[in-house]
């Protein structure tokens, strides 16, 4: 089949298996892929194959039409009966939106006809480069600017919904003060002085993350903010409670970590802070506001660099960037 040719021209029907199965940020980069798949050729049959903790997410993608999730802690085994079950389906065409050994041997090992992807070392798995092809159907890789969403909300009430510390106040931020490497994380003390903005505004800053570290913060900051207008949901939601509270803030603030890419997929304005890491131009012009450190090696992805980081991200500058926000959302302050 020389697609995408002969699926323009005639809207063939398929069983198309989309692969992407980590990490939590970048499935969501990748989501934008299938929905505008499901518009192109509404006879496809599309299956997102992810890791099974991350299926929930496929709650949040309607165009998709079954998810198959892949327990990694099964190890060979558990690769063995994927394989199975993919051959067992039948599939038309695999796209591949995960470029690494492990996804390139499980398309090698599968019968599927049409192989999409790519790998800079063996590429000869693949019929077709998955970047020739999206670009021949008009997709890009990643969410631009003309792309409001690429999510929709979780049905079910926010655990926002309830919370009477929320009744009397004309907005709310999600603050994701957490991330999965320590250079990339916001010092505690500028989450401190930018709530102290968002309390004298009116604004409950709403703390979400999960896991040790973040929690250790959460406390910290709760700390050194005494009497403040803040919520601390840290540890507390699942992956679609988390999704709901992003949907339903005014706004959220985040580094480069999976709530920032969740709240830009959803459409929800963001404040984006990056230091060691660096997204594409197209990404990153379609957020509301990017502060990156001053350091001159921006983007590095030195996990042992010594040089100050994020810390270098003064919090006025972030204050700055959420009282424009703010004036957007509420031009008359009341």
């Amino acid at each position: 089949m020389n697609f995408p040719r002969v699926a323009l021209d005639n809207n063939i029907k398929a069983k198309v298996l989309l692969i992407r199965f980590s990490a939590l940020g970048d499935i969501v980069l990748t989501a934008h892929i299938g929905k505008k798949l499901k518009e192109l050729f509404p006879s496809f049959e599309i299956t997102w194959l992810t890791e099974k903790g991350y299926a929930p997410l496929a709650q949040c993608m309607p165009w998709i039409d079954e998810v198959m999730p892949w327990d990694r802690q099964e190890g060979q085994k558990g690769f063995l009966k994927l394989v199975s079950r993919i051959r067992e389906e039948k599939f038309d065409i695999l796209m591949n939106l995960q470029d690494n050994d492990r996804t390139a041997l499980l398309a090698l090992l599968t019968s599927i006809p049409l192989k999409i992807g790519f790998h800079r070392h063996f590429q000869f798995v693949y019929h077709q480069d998955i970047y020739a092809v999206l670009g021949k159907l008009g997709i890009p890789p990643c969410l631009e600017k003309r792309i409001h969403s690429s999510l929709e909300r979780p049905a079910g009430d926010s655990p926002l919904s309830s919370r009477s510390e929320l009744e009397n106040v004309r907005g709310c931020a999600a603050l994701a003060i957490g991330a999965s490497m320590a250079r990339k994380r916001w010092p505690a003390a500028y989450w401190a002085q930018l709530i102290d903005y968002l309390s004298g505004e009116n604004c409950m800053a709403v703390l979400v993350g999960a896991g040790v570290e973040e929690l250790r913060m959460s406390g910290e900051i709760m700390a050194l903010c005494p009497g403040k207008k803040i919520l601390n949901l840290v540890g507390t939601l699942s992956l679609l409670d988390l999704l709901r509270v992003l949907a339903d803030v005014s706004f959220v603030v985040a580094a480069d970590t999976g709530p920032l890419h969740m709240a830009r997929a959803l459409g929800t304005p963001v404040i984006a802070l990056f230091g060691p890491t660096s997204l594409s131009v197209a990404y990153t012009q379609s957020l509301d506001k990017v502060i990156g450190t001053p350091c001159e090696r921006m983007g590095c992805l030195d996990w042992k660099c010594s040089l100050p980081c994020m810390e270098r991200i003064l919090p006025q500058k972030v204050v700055d960037a959420a009282g424009e926000i703010l004036k957007g959302l509420f031009p008359q302050k009341g």
